[in-house]
């Protein structure tokens, strides 16, 4: 009976049989791999020279930004931007092909600025000039500031102002950055609120750049505009421009062209490159927006 019993626990079928044979198999091979594993010899060097190159670019990328130079940034975006194209001012009344090459303009808006002019056509304000087909409007307020017109075309012959002649017996610009408001108001006619405005204005901006600034003034009627825009000239040496390196904040908000946020970036954007060393690096990385920026740029100095 005994003998019974222990031959039905362990006997096994075949499948049974080949099963365990398959398991002992596999565990004998895993042992003896396990026992051989230390004999064999696995200190082979790798060659990493041909990896060299790609590694140290790897490790540039890994480096923070403000212990890099900011040229390496953005290489499709040249800094000195005054390489790829010229400020001046000019009259899209009058500028011909090539100034408007200089200046930007693709040869399309080019051919459409000279046959609108064909035709009788007049830019009477700066704006008019986005209506010419397919312009860049990025281009217009880059160009905004430079661009000036002759005033004297489009003067209101209307009644309903009633404005002073400029009393310039002279003959002699004023010195819009260096005038007061009594030799402003003695040689145009205007009253002392405008005059007195125009230098406030004046100071806030640190110094006109353009003449038509003057028609950013509130008050500013369009033909004392007219009347005056034609006897002033600017000094340019006369501007005061804001160190962006050690402005605080307030100092920027101040201004005219900037607000509380670009102010805030700014700061932000020198807190994390530790030095701005290009007025342009605002417009490359984006820190302010073009128009913005070709705005306040004559403002703004590094040094």
């Amino acid at each position: 009976m005994l003998r019974n019993f222990l031959k039905d626990y362990f006997s096994y079928s075949r499948r049974e049989r080949n099963g365990i044979i398959l398991l002992l198999a596999i565990i004998l091979i895993i042992i003896i791999a396990y026992l051989l594993l230390p004999l064999i010899n696995i200190n082979q060097e790798f060659n990493l020279e041909k990896y060299e190159s790609k590694l140290d670019d790897f490790e540039k990328s890994l480096e923070p930004v403000n212990k890099r130079n900011l040229y390496d940034i953005k290489k499709k975006s040249d800094i000195n931007n005054d390489d790829k194209y010229q400020l001046f001012r000019f009259n899209p009344n009058s500028a011909n092909i090539n100034d408007l090459r200089k200046l930007g303009f693709t040869e399309q808006v080019i051919r459409n600025i000279i046959k609108y002019r064909s035709k009788g056509g007049c830019f009477r304000r700066k704006e008019d000039l986005l209506k010419i087909y397919s312009i860049d409007t990025s281009l217009y307020y880059r160009l905004v500031h430079f661009i000036y017109l002759n005033h004297n075309d489009s003067i209101n012959t209307n009644q309903e102002e009633s404005v002073s002649s400029p009393v310039n017996k002279n003959n002699v610009p004023l010195n819009i950055n260096k005038a007061d408001t009594h030799l402003i108001s003695e040689l145009f006619g205007t009253e002392n609120l405008l005059s007195e405005r125009i230098i406030k204005y004046r100071n806030l901006l640190g110094g006109f750049t353009d003449k038509n600034q003057l028609d950013e003034i509130y008050g500013f009627k369009s033909k004392q505009y007219n009347l005056i825009i034609n006897n002033v000239f600017i000094d340019t040496t006369l501007i005061r421009r804001i160190n962006i390196n050690k402005a605080d904040e307030q100092t920027l908000d101040k201004h005219p062209y900037l607000n509380k946020y670009y102010a805030k970036a700014i700061i932000k954007y020198r807190n994390f490159t530790g030095e701005i060393k290009s007025i342009n690096e605002l417009s490359v990385n984006n820190i302010l927006p073009e128009n913005i920026f070709f705005r306040i740029r004559p403002y703004l100095s590094v040094d």
